[in-house]
């Protein structure tokens, strides 16, 4: 019954987690204001991504870049010093990084620049707030 039960292969293990870490690695040394789309269109060749995060702060520029498979996350661990801009690029593994994808850790100027944009779009008298347009 029990032993079972933990075996049960629908169930989220820390193996599982282990297995999502590997597909992600850690690109450091990004030139200012890279974008997502740059990423995507370095690291396609490597294999299908399933998720790009960058990271663009004051001093510097990095991104989480995750893969479908472990095998893309392989692939692009071997462009590692690969030149873009006037960087050398440091692509490492994330099974070392402690926050794959940081969602935690919100930026609150840009929260409440969003939450101040939509609320002057639903405060606008010709916005219809009614699911369905009126004829």
């Amino acid at each position: 019954g029990e032993v079972a039960a933990a075996g049960n292969s629908s169930v989220p293990s820390d193996a599982d987690d282990l297995a999502n870490l590997s597909n992600t690695v850690h690109v450091a040394c990004l030139p200012a204001h890279s974008t997502e789309q740059m990423l995507i269109d370095l690291f396609t060749p490597c294999g299908p991504i399933s998720y790009v995060r960058v990271i663009d702060q004051a001093t510097h520029c990095f991104s989480f870049v995750e893969f479908m498979d472990a095998g893309g996350a392989q692939a692009a661990l071997a462009l590692n010093g690969i030149r873009v801009g006037d960087q050398n690029l440091k692509i490492s593994s994330t099974l070392n990084q402690p926050h794959v994808k940081p969602y935690v850790k919100r930026d609150r100027n840009l929260l409440r620049k969003l939450s101040q944009i939509s609320s002057r779009i639903l405060s606008r008298p010709s916005h219809s707030r009614s699911p369905t347009p009126s004829p």
